[in-house]
Order: structure tokens, then sequence, then C-alpha cells
């Protein structure tokens, strides 16, 4: 039976979804005759997932079978054709963009950007045809006050799967201030969470805060100190990258989230510290005590990775804010720092920046030897095949 198998499956596959050209007024007439949703698929030919996914997905014998006989189905290339003017067209920031057309009501019920595999788009497809879970019916009944809370998050998924990023951006607050500590037990919204929980100050990530053991037995602590240690270290560095004093800096704001920290017992509290003093130190306008403050470094026993992040904004810091004829010092210490850690990846990021910082001194010379020994901290040998 194997044997005779084996001729059947080298003839599978030869069907495909008929598409045809974007000309709007005949498809949307077609489509109101034969009663039957319009299936857009937006790529160009240059793109790679474009053709994989024609290929792989529109070619495929069942998915062929299933929207040819369900839908009109629409090819439309970036680079050429026009797209049909009606509501809720995504905006095509990428391709492929798959989208949905309600042909009676002349407007976009659902959209998906990327290529989905053969389950994927069939399942799209499916809910398409059911359609009380597209993005539009969702959106409808969102405005007319009609949704489920537990819809809520689907909406979002829905939203951003689509491509609807402003409407996507408008609704997430709201989202995250429905949520309430108990529904972070829920993997679908702890995992949601880890990706848009971002904001120390929104009332959510406080209460989650405050409660993490409850977190750490219901998702486990490393994985949730992660979290937490991530957003922490984004605002602070956000504050630690500037080179001077921006206008849209809050220095309520930094006092507030360093206050914070400080008081917190966190994993990289040391790193807070040192972080926090020497930023204090630059926000005063004290380069002096900031360079006093930066030698010093040395003796902590934070992790090397977070030495040299200190070590790059502060001097960038000090070079930003004084005459060239002071940065001599700053830069001979930059090299010995590299000299002195022994993570191979800092000494050479060490090297490299210590190479910028002569170049902009004009000290060809020396930033060339920071640069080979930046190489060869890396590749100790890679001078010898030259």
């Amino acid at each position: 039976m194997a044997f005779l198998c084996f001729p059947l499956i080298l003839m599978a596959q030869h069907r495909s979804v008929d598409c045809l050209k974007p000309e709007w007024r005949t498809v949307l007439m077609k489509a109101r005759q034969e009663h039957k949703p319009i299936f857009v698929d937006c790529g160009a030919t240059w793109c790679g997932p474009c053709k994989q996914f024609k290929e792989k997905v529109l070619g495929n014998d069942t998915v062929a079978d299933f929207f040819n006989t369900h839908f009109i189905s629409v090819y439309v290339d970036v680079d050429k054709d026009k797209l049909p003017e009606m509501s809720f067209v995504p905006p095509l920031s990428k391709v492929p963009t798959l989208f949905f057309i309600d042909a009676e009501k002349g407007e976009v019920v659902h959209a998906n950007v990327g290529a989905p595999g053969v389950a994927g788009f069939m399942a799209m497809g499916q809910l398409v045809l059911e359609g009380t879970n597209t993005v539009n019916a969702m959106r409808s009944r969102f405005q007319a006050g009609t949704m489920r809370p537990e819809e809520r998050l689907s909406f979002l998924k829905a939203l951003e799967a689509g491509g609807y990023s402003d409407e996507y951006e408008k609704l997430l607050p709201q989202y995250m201030e429905t949520l309430v500590l108990d529904s972070l037990k829920s993997e679908e919204i702890w995992t949601f969470c880890e990706k848009e929980m971002n904001d120390p100050w929104m009332p959510i990530f406080q209460k989650a805060w405050e409660n993490r053991s409850l977190l750490y037995e219901w998702h486990g602590q490393e994985r949730v100190m992660d979290k937490f240690a991530g957003v922490f270290n984004w605002h602070l560095n956000k504050a630690l990258h500037w080179k001077a004093l921006p206008d849209t800096f809050n220095q309520a704001a930094f006092s507030e989230l360093t206050s914070f920290l400080s008081a917190q017992d966190l994993p990289e509290r040391e790193y807070y510290h040192w972080a926090i003093e020497l930023e204090e130190a630059a926000r005063q306008g004290d380069f002096s005590l900031l360079w006093s403050r930066l030698q010093k470094i040395d003796k902590s026993s934070i992790s090397e990775t977070r030495k040299r992040l200190l070590i790059r904004n502060f001097v960038n810091k000090l070079v930003y804010n004084t005459p060239q004829e002071d940065w001599k010092p700053y830069i001979e210490f930059v090299d010995k720092m590299a000299k002195r850690l022994k993570d191979v990846g800092v000494k050479s990021e060490l090297y490299y920046f210590e190479r910028e910082l002569w170049r902009k001194m004009g000290d060809e010379k020396r930033a060339e030897k920071a640069y080979r020994l930046g190489v060869l901290t890396v590749n100790p040998h890679f001078y010898d095949r030259q």
C-alpha cells in the first residue's frame, strides 16, 4: 500500500487560489452578485515571504478549494496597484498584508500583517465567514459598549495583528487601566503584560510590584523579576543616555523613579545607586564631581557589563559638556578600564569607544591603536593572517 500511495503524493498540490486583478468596481460587482466576501493579498515582487505565501499557502489544494468556493480573491502589487477607497483599509507598512472586504457594506472587516501558514490562513477564512470575531465585529461591539471584559484582549491582539497601530496605541492604556491584580494570574494576560506593562507608574504595575510574591507563585520568580528589572533599567537608562540636559527631561519624574529604586531590595540595587549618583552630578552640572565619582567605579561590585554602560554614558556626558582640552584624562580612563576588566566583549567595546574619542580629538594614530587592541581582544591572531 505504501508503494501505491507514492505516485499519489507526487500528483498532489496542483491547484491554487484564483486571484483577480484589483479592478475594484468589477471585483465588488462580482462579489455582490455571488454573495461572497473579498480576500485581498497585498504583496510585492521583491518580497520573499510574499512569494512563499503564494507558493506554499495559496498553492495548497485545501486552501485553494476553500477560498475559490467561498471568496473572491484579489492580488495587489503595492508598487503598482491602488487600494480600494473604503473604511478600515489597514495601513500598508509591511508586506504581505492580507485583508477581507464585506462587498455589501463596502468596508474591510478583517486584516492580518504577515504571512500565516496553511492552518492559520484557513482559520482566518473561517473566522471571516462566521463574522462574529473579525476585527470589525469586535470594533462594533466595543464602540457600542457591549463587548465583554474577557474579549478586550482578543480585540487588542486583533488590532495589532491587523496593523491598526494607531487604534491599538489609543486603546491600550484603557485596557491596562481595567486590569486588576487577580487578572495577572492568567498566563495569556501576564504574557501580554510582559510586552506592554512598561510604565512603572501605571496602577497595575504598582499593584503587581507590591504583590510580586503572588506573581512569583503564579509565573516564577525569575521570570517576574526579569520583567520588573527590564522596566526599571529601561527608564533609568533612558535618562542616562542624555548627553546634555534636554528641555523634555522631567526632573520630578526622574527623582521619583530614583527614590523608588533606591528604596527597593532589587538584585541590581548597587548599579542603580551608582547610576543615580553619577546622573545627579551630571544634572547639577558639576562635572568635576561627576569625574571624581566615575573614577571610583572600578571599586564597585557591579557587573563588568554595567560598568561598561556607565563608563560609556558618563564619559560621553563629560566629553559633550567640557572643552576638548580636558578630554585626554577621560580617554585614558577608558583605556585603563579596558585593560583592567576581564570580559572580552566589554574590553573590546571599550577599546572601540576609545577609538571614537581619539578620533573626535583628531588623533588618528591613537585611534588606530585602540581599534587594533579591540580587534586583538576578540581575536588575538587576527593580524597574523595579514
